[in-house]
């Protein structure tokens, strides 16, 4: 195995993908600062640190390293890491306080990078995934884990105990680990319905605005808390923020958001995602705290706010600002109202 690059690499456990190669590569990172390697690929990577000739005779100083990373969380299964990469390395100081704070300081400047690659992969493998089903970090699945129990005292001689996860048709189960060789997890999230917030997520230099970017990243993030939260009448709330975050400037009402998420999807998206009843639900939750009736609505939630986020960054590219993106689909809506078809050519599409 070739010598990683030099700084310090920063491992974030990740639940329900592995990655199929034999080396990892440290050497070359797949996404330039950023890559994800396979849980087995650290029993290959500490021995490069030859801790065992560094450090003190009669011990096996890289045995012990290899345990602490593998058992990384102790009570959750993880399958692979997104490894981030981050320069800070300098002498000690000899002030414990001091050189204490160095690995935090280091880890705090990771976790944004860290952060975008999660949000990419369990957004562009939901939208590849016929089953709707992804992975995440494990500390997404720590946080939102529904643990309950159930015994059901009428059915003779049986007992049911239960750890649920919420919404399992949204996170990856155990038996439905996602193996794929980096090459393959490349094409997934550099072509197909998320081709082109993978280009944008994983560029580290865009041409995109600032402003557009910065949108489209909290709204990655937005959307990635909401397929991560088990709770229904949440993941409707997060979606719909998702679509605020891309298409709505301060003061801006509901209907004028409903009408440009119309604009960028099409009317078609729109009617199949059931987009009305989306917007009505969140009214709803926030101002009278009724759940939706429909268990099926928070699925339609977040395929709505994933197909606008992917058709967002579809067309971000052409807009000097995120304000010039929503005068465009304004531009559409008033053109939609006076069109005799009531189709706008090439939008949705």
């Amino acid at each position: 195995m070739k010598d990683p690059k030099p700084g310090w690499w920063v491992f974030y456990p990740v639940k329900g993908l592995d990655i199929t190669d034999e080396e990892a590569d440290l050497d070359q990172p797949l996404f330039g600062d950023a890559t994800v390697i396979s849980k087995k690929h650290i029993r290959k990577l500490v021995p490069l640190l030859r801790l065992n000739e560094r450090g003190a005779p009669g011990h096996d100083h890289e045995a012990d390293t290899i345990l602490i990373i593998e058992k990384n969380t102790f009570s959750t299964d993880f399958h692979s890491f997104i490894a981030v990469l981050r320069s800070g390395s300098r002498p000690p100081t000899g002030n414990f306080e001091d050189d204490s704070k160095e690995p935090d300081l280091i880890e705090k400047k990771a976790r944004p990078r860290a952060k975008a690659v999660a949000a990419l992969l369990a957004l562009a493998f939901l939208a590849n995934s016929k089953k709707w089903l992804t992975c995440g970090t494990v500390d997404q699945f720590n946080q939102k884990t529904r643990q309950f129990s159930m015994i059901s005292f009428d059915e003779v001689s049986t007992v049911r105990v239960f750890g649920g996860e919420g919404n399992t048709r949204l996170i990856r189960a155990r038996e439905d680990l996602l193996s794929l060789s980096r090459q393959e997890m490349l094409r997934q999230v550099t072509f197909g319905p998320a081709e082109h917030l993978g280009r944008l997520l994983m560029s580290q230099k865009s041409d995109v605005s600032p402003s557009l970017l910065g949108a489209v990243m909290e709204a990655a993030l937005c959307l990635t808390n909401a397929i991560h939260t088990v709770d229904p009448p949440a993941q409707i709330l997060l979606a719909v923020t998702t679509m605020e975050i891309l298409m709505a400037e301060q003061g801006d009402s509901f209907e004028s958001i409903q009408s440009r998420v119309m604009c960028l999807i099409g009317p078609e998206n729109f009617e199949k995602y059931r987009a009305e009843e989306v917007f009505r639900a969140r009214h709803l939750y926030v101002h009278r705290a009724q759940e939706p009736a429909s268990i099926e609505l928070p699925n339609r939630a977040l395929a709505l706010a994933l197909s606008c986020l992917c058709e967002f960054t579809r067309i971000a590219s052409s807009f000097a600002s995120k304000v010039d993106a929503i005068a465009y689909l304004e531009f559409l809506n008033a053109a939609e109202r006076i069109t005799p078809s009531g189709h706008v050519p090439g939008v949705g599409v």
